[in-house]
């Protein structure tokens, strides 16, 4: 690892949680969703610790399985743990995930963490697919 990719990573983590948690405290429309995905297990303390650690484990294995792409996208990976490292902070001081951007239509909150990883696996997703695609 060169130290411009350890830059890009660690450069794009911090502005993301930055701005995720900058948003969340400028928000009025903030709720505190105790439940796992969209609401899901709200209601269950150790279902949501359970899934909690399930998606932990998950963020692990998606780093350490596409590693070699991941390092062609290093500002990727920085989106991808600062949106992670946003949410579980929220988990952490909250008891919850702060959401407060509301999709229209379907009545479905979220937070800019959420943008960053759907965002960085989106962008891994097609690099891996045009990476694919050369090989042949």
């Amino acid at each position: 690892m060169t130290q411009r990719f350890k830059f890009l990573v660690a450069s794009s983590a911090i502005f993301a949680l930055f701005l995720d948690q900058l948003s969340k405290y400028f928000s009025s429309l903030a709720q505190v969703n105790t439940g796992v995905a969209f609401g899901l297990l709200a209601d269950s303390f150790f279902s949501v610790k359970l899934a909690s650690l399930f998606f932990f484990a998950v963020t692990i294995f998606i780093v350490w399985q596409f590693w070699s792409n991941w390092q062609k996208i290093p500002v990727a990976l920085g989106m991808f743990m600062g949106g992670v490292f946003g949410n579980l902070l929220d988990r952490l001081v909250y008891g919850g995930v702060r959401d407060w951007l509301t999709l229209p239509f379907i009545n479905l909150t979220n937070n800019l963490a959420d943008w960053f990883i759907f965002i960085s696996l989106s962008w891994l997703t097609m690099q891996i697919i045009g990476e694919r695609r050369r090989a042949k």
